[in-house]
């Protein structure tokens, strides 16, 4: 379909987001009382720990969200997503978003040097996409008949940004006060950054109209696009990890900051040296951004055409973006303003409130708030986080623990979930229970990963080591 082809550059994202199903954000409800390592990708304060070592041998991740579409649950496993069948359009009015994460944790580990000063180096690989601002009736062009809309679709600081980079933390942190109930301490995290491909597409003002005759008229705005090079394959083909095959010379620094204080009292609910009776802590993550080399077509371009006959469009499966770019270049569509060579995508800048309570000697509880500090933008790309509440029960044996997180995000989306500690394996999502519940989804989840932990010999029964001998 013809319109299909000119909303495509708009909407990269709507249009390969359903080959690939939606997947978001990070672990939701995965916390532990002694194995704190995981904890260290939000929080570098996670670091100090009276352990020899903590080990992550790997870990995944994926949340998907959209208030664009919903999924239907019909317990088979959907290779090709089939709209009208699989997924359906989200009619409500509002404006449209969908979100997408991968999160892949690789080898991470934290040590101690000299007894006292704290270490953690880590690994990590994650692809972002995020979609904010579509105009509902805009939404309604994609695979869909248009309407005699009698006054002109309109765009308004829409914006999409894909990016999939790798990163190296080398996290410092260590105490700033210290006593046998009270811990309050620091830690500072630097990413080294790799990105290996981004995109990014925003339009502050864009207005056309849309005739059944498949005609455009009166076209007339403004659309920023960034693509690295061979952005094209790897978003046609619904696959990021395509983009490590073409790797190039994409980098930039990140920081994390964080403090967590821990309340440690000497008689515990069950005797002496019971264990932590609660701690809360602060972050903020993902401060800074990856310079990337642009595609020819990167720039600014200005929207100017009083008709455009859609049906003259190169329909070929082989078709780039940048193909339909230089096409519309080539029918004074599209003309450039300011070309780039190089763009920036920020990362996704959050601030994270964390604690966690011990209520009896086997259960604890969760709370956990995640900011997004990153306005989505037309010109200045960047990922960003979705806003979260969750709230965790959990009990925690020596070897096994059950966690229910329950959690609401900025899209007035709740969930129910699970997670399972088995030893040093963990998997959990926290979408599970109330994806069977329901029958549309709107958001789906899951992560598992392995690490383990290598004690001191002076722990005492509770893990606490050579400061409480």
């Amino acid at each position: 379909m013809a319109l299909k082809n000119v909303v495509l550059l708009i909407f990269i994202a709507i249009t390969n987001t359903t080959s690939i199903n939606t997947f978001s954000q990070s672990f939701i409800g995965l916390n532990n009382t002694e194995n704190v390592i995981t904890e260290t990708f939000n929080n570098p304060a996670f670091a100090v720990n009276d352990d020899v070592m903590q080990i992550n041998l790997a870990g995944f991740g994926f949340l998907a969200g959209s208030n664009a579409y919903l999924f239907r649950r019909n317990g088979k496993i959907v290779r090709n997503w089939v709209e009208g069948q699989d997924f359906f359009k989200d009619n409500d009015p509002g404006n449209k978003a969908v979100w997408m994460n991968i999160d892949i944790l690789g080898p991470a580990v934290s040590f101690k040097v000299k007894k006292k000063y704290n270490f953690a180096i880590t690994t990590r690989s994650r692809y972002f996409l995020n979609v904010d601002n579509l105009n509902p009736d805009v939404f309604g062009l994609i695979d869909g008949k248009p309407k005699n809309h009698p006054d002109a679709y309109s765009l308004n600081n829409f914006s999409l940004t894909s990016q999939f980079f790798s990163e190296i933390n080398l996290i410092y942190s260590g105490y700033l006060y210290h006593s046998e109930e009270h811990n309050l301490t620091g830690g500072i995290g630097v990413k080294y950054l790799i990105g290996a491909g981004a995109a990014g597409v925003g339009t502050p003002d864009l207005k056309f109209n849309v005739y059944e005759n498949n005609m455009m008229n009166n076209v007339r705005g403004v659309v920023n696009f960034a693509f690295t090079p061979y952005a094209n394959k790897w978003l046609s083909e619904g696959n990021p990890f395509v983009a490590l095959q073409n790797g190039l010379n994409n980098t930039g620094l990140g920081l994390d900051l964080g403090l967590r204080y821990e309340y440690t009292p000497l008689e515990g609910m069950v005797g002496k040296n019971s264990g932590y009776l609660f701690w809360i802590a602060i972050s903020i993550t993902d401060i800074g951004s990856i310079n990337y080399t642009a595609s020819s077509t990167t720039g600014t371009y200005i929207a100017n055409a009083d008709t455009i006959d859609l049906n003259k469009l190169n329909k070929s499966a082989n078709t780039t973006y940048g193909d339909y770019i230089y096409q519309y270049k080539n029918d004074s569509v599209f003309k450039i303003n300011n070309a780039k060579n190089k763009f920036k995508v920020g990362l996704p800048t959050a601030l994270h409130i964390n604690g966690d309570f011990k209520l009896l000697d086997i259960l604890y509880f969760n709370a956990n708030i995640l900011l997004n500090l990153r306005k989505p933008s037309t010109e200045n790309f960047g990922s960003h986080y979705i806003s979260t509440l969750a709230f965790t029960p959990r009990l925690q044996w020596k070897y096994f623990g059950v966690g229910m997180p329950f959690s609401y995000n900025a899209y007035k989306d709740a969930n129910i979930g699970i997670v399972l500690y088995a030893g040093p394996f963990y998997i959990g999502s926290s979408t599970l229970i109330s994806s069977f519940a329901q029958s549309n989804i709107y958001n789906i989840d899951a992560y598992a990963g392995l690490s383990f932990r290598i004690k001191s010999k002076n722990h005492d029964l509770y893990g606490r080591g050579e400061y409480y001998e």
